[in-house]
């Protein structure tokens, strides 16, 4: 399995403060141009590229307008520009994906409930779809939950990194679940007709009352074609997320740590409705969980879905690790 190198942060922050001039353009004091070349460092076995490396990626950074009603940020935790760097190497060391071009928009978080500081921030292909202009008081959130299109947020990622170490805490990619931004996103079942004839059918109660691996077996998924195909994604991407420690265990099933330390397992396969060829109704993988464990016994969460059989990362979690009890 491959492992990314870990490499130092090099970054370039254009513009910070009221005045201060990037590119012949006046900045707001909240608004932050990063230029970041050790986000997208390649694998550490790949060869050097032959060619000269490409313009290094840039991006902008918003502080969230809501900051200022928020504890101060402590001395301990890295400035808005580098955190937004690490998030940059996160999402791409998770997903592949290089965010330049894009805007970010953060904000810094310290709680007591909690044994870090974070910084949180989501990241959008346009300045208007991180909400950054956008009087929130305004919108019509009855308007937007009939029609999810009539949003103005429209981000591509959420991140939550430490704000002390840079460290990887929780990544969702939305799939343009909001927007339709991408078409990678999987379609939902052919009609209304479809989920109420499911809703209304004995099948759909048969498939909830089902353990792991029965519905494995209903759907026709042998116990090592399902750890070749999906419990080997999961490890990988846990492998990259723990970059610094090593994964241990491996369940299907999203873990809870509960305040007396014990955990609560759940919800590792989903099904959807779909009609087979003679117009029967059955179902098809539409999503799956898995809870990965290192050997520090840190846990994380992730959520894929199902695209022409394709595993997907809709989102890790960790944060819950950082809880105090």
């Amino acid at each position: 399995m491959k492992k990314r190198k870990c490499v130092s942060l090099a970054i370039a922050v254009l513009a910070i403060g009221i005045g201060t001039t990037a590119c012949g353009t006046t900045t707001p004091e909240n608004e932050y141009e990063v230029i970041s070349t050790a986000p997208y460092a390649a694998e550490a076995d790949m060869p050097e590229p032959e060619t000269t490396n490409p313009a290094p990626p840039r991006f902008t950074v918003f502080e969230h307008q809501h900051q200022h009603y928020l504890p101060p940020i402590p001395e301990s935790s890295m400035p808005i520009a580098e955190a937004a760097a690490f998030a940059g190497k996160y999402i791409y060391n998770m997903l592949d994906v290089n965010i330049d071009g894009m805007y970010l928009i953060m904000w810094h978080d310290v709680r007591e409930e909690f044994t870090r500081n974070f910084w949180h921030g989501s990241v959008a292909l346009t300045r208007q779809a991180t909400g950054i202009d956008i009087d929130h008081d305004e919108i019509d959130w009855d308007a937007i939950l009939a029609n999810p299109l009539l949003n103005p947020y429209n981000p591509l990622f959420n991140f939550i990194i430490d704000a002390e170490t840079g460290e990887g805490i929780d990544l969702t990619y939305w799939w343009g679940a909001w927007t339709g931004h991408s078409a990678d996103y999987p379609p939902p079942p052919d009609s209304e007709e479809l989920w109420e004839a499911w809703r209304e059918s004995s099948m759909q109660q048969m498939w909830m009352e089902m353990d792991n691996d029965t519905i494995k077996e209903r759907l026709g998924i042998s116990q090592e074609d399902f750890n070749a195909i999906y419990t080997q994604t999961a490890l990988d991407d846990a492998a990259r997320h723990f970059e610094n420690t090593t994964v241990m265990n491996i369940v299907t099933g999203i873990s809870v740590i509960n305040p007396d330390r014990s955990l609560t397992t759940w919800g590792g396969i989903y099904v959807e409705p779909v009609r087979d060829t003679d117009g029967n109704l059955t179902a098809q993988l539409s999503s799956l969980n898995f809870t990965v464990t290192d050997h520090t016994g840190r846990m994380a969460n992730l959520q894929y879905i199902i695209v022409d059989g394709e595993m997907r990362l809709r989102n890790i979690s960790t944060q819950a690790n950082d809880v105090i009890r």
